[in-house]
């Protein structure tokens, strides 16, 4: 089911300089949560993105390190259960053999 979001348009400060970058308030929430995890500013992960973008949009840019994030704890995730799963089935494997 597709849910209507808000896209908001944000002030922030690029290597000196005032620019704007437009985010869904989803996409705001992750990168935020992100910077906390990664113990820096908003202004310091902007400036990171920035920097590594090329000519990318930086609102592009910043959508894509939040998709990468959540990509990669999805995938942390899924070779947890995995894992959990393969060392249930050897557990058992190993009853039927005694």
């Amino acid at each position: 089911m597709i849910q209507k979001t808000t896209v908001i348009k944000r002030s922030v400060l690029v290597r000196g300089r005032n620019t704007s970058i437009t985010l869904e308030d989803e996409f705001w929430e992750g990168f935020k949560l992100i910077a906390s995890l990664q113990e820096v500013t908003i202004t310091e992960l902007i400036g990171r993105i920035d920097a590594a973008r090329g000519a990318a949009n930086l609102s592009s840019a910043i959508r894509l390190l939040v998709l990468r994030h959540y990509q990669a704890q999805a995938s942390r995730a899924r070779k947890r259960r995995l894992r959990r799963a393969s060392k249930r089935g050897n557990g058992a494997e190993n009853k039927r053999r005694k």
